[in-house]
């Protein structure tokens, strides 16, 4: 499930397209279930429409307005701003950038035949690419947003677990999604003062590692981060969010909310399970599909030392179960090699014809 930074890689795709060209077509595949965005194109102009994403967290922003109109200009603008920050910018140009609240102020002003919103989650598989003219065009491909020098920015989603909302601009919906907390990197501040109001709280008297993934505190951490943050704070993932923070590395596991998914961005390499077994990420990660593993509630996988924290009774049953494809686990590594392999079916077949054909 793409996370913190492979978002803002996307956004970062989307940023470099839009400032080469615009937008003069958007088709939705029949097969997705959310709705159809319409551009907002004004009738007689044939100038399109630009095109603008900010990132926070694990949502995606994208917004579109008429080249020519004054909301056109403000997407124009933060296009070009975003894409000016690079693939690894740093922790104090992220900061200053903030989530682009003029734009989110523009978009609250305008009228709805000046503006379109998609506020994304990209589910499991979810990733935006750009298709240049000539280069075929992926098989999932669920959102084309096609531009005037031939090229199409798509949104493509194997798994379909994606989901987006379609708002006109001008309408209270067209911002991110209430409930979703600030985010670490972008609203540092933000993020502090929330952290502050929920301790005490029920969500805060969760186990770790599932109070990590609430988004409405943690936006943007997902199961390789919560992996990397609570391995490299030396926190069990088995005491509760409150208890951690009382703790001396709970200062440091805040800083490292912020800290891990910036080092994924430095590394400009996106997580892709496909590709995991090499490169830089796969280097990176410490602990995510390398240490040892239980399931938690949810049936997600949980990666931790079991040499330093002791696993719950309830969850001993499910102890070395998790796998990462591509990374070979601690504990897989120290398993006993099979002594023969087994033989394929076919070999085999050949094996029991031959001995019946023997027996006459």
């Amino acid at each position: 499930m793409p996370e913190h930074a492979e978002i803002y890689a996307m956004s970062q795709t989307i940023n470099r397209w839009a400032v080469r060209t615009r937008v003069v077509a958007l088709t939705k595949s029949p097969v997705h279930k959310s709705p159809a965005p319409l551009l907002p194109l004004r009738p007689g102009t044939a100038s399109g429409c630009v095109v603008a994403a900010v990132s926070r967290g694990k949502e995606l922003l994208l917004a579109a307005a008429p080249t020519r109109s004054l909301l056109g200009k403000v997407v124009a603008a933060t296009a070009a701003a975003e894409a000016e920050l690079g693939p690894a910018p740093s922790t104090a140009a992220l900061a200053a950038a903030g989530v682009r609240d003029e734009l989110i102020a523009a978009l609250a002003a305008a009228s709805g035949k000046d503006g379109l919103v998609l506020v994304v989650g990209m589910g499991m598989t979810g990733t935006w690419k750009v298709v240049e003219p000539g280069e075929e065009m992926p098989r999932h491909a669920h959102l084309r947003f096609e531009g005037d020098d031939g090229s199409v920015l798509v949104f493509e989603d194997m798994r379909r677990l994606s989901r987006w909302r379609c708002h006109a601009a001008g309408e209270a919906k067209a911002t991110w999604t209430a409930g979703r907390g600030p985010d670490p990197l972008r609203e540092p501040a933000a993020f502090a003062a929330n952290i502050e109001r929920g301790r005490g709280t029920a969500a805060f008297g969760k186990m770790l590692c599932d109070a990590l993934l609430n988004q409405r505190y943690f936006n943007g951490i997902g199961n390789y981060l919560r992996a990397e943050i609570m391995h490299r704070a030396g926190l069990s993932p088995f005491i509760t969010l409150d208890e951690a923070l009382e703790l001396p590395q709970g200062g440091q596991m805040l800083k490292l909310v912020a800290s891990i998914p910036h080092e994924v961005m430095q590394l400009a390499e996106a997580y892709e399970p496909a590709k995991a077994k090499e490169g830089a990420f796969a280097a990176w990660l410490t602990a995510y599909g390398k240490l040892e593993s239980v399931r938690d509630k949810a049936a997600r996988t949980v990666w931790f030392d079991a040499t330093q924290h002791k696993v719950p009774s309830a969850m001993r049953a499910t102890l070395g179960k998790g796998r990462v494809r591509g990374i070979e686990s601690r504990s897989k590594a120290k398993s006993k090699p099979k002594t023969a392999q087994a033989k394929p079916k076919a070999a085999k077949a050949k094996l029991k014809a031959a001995n019946r054909k023997g027996d006459r």
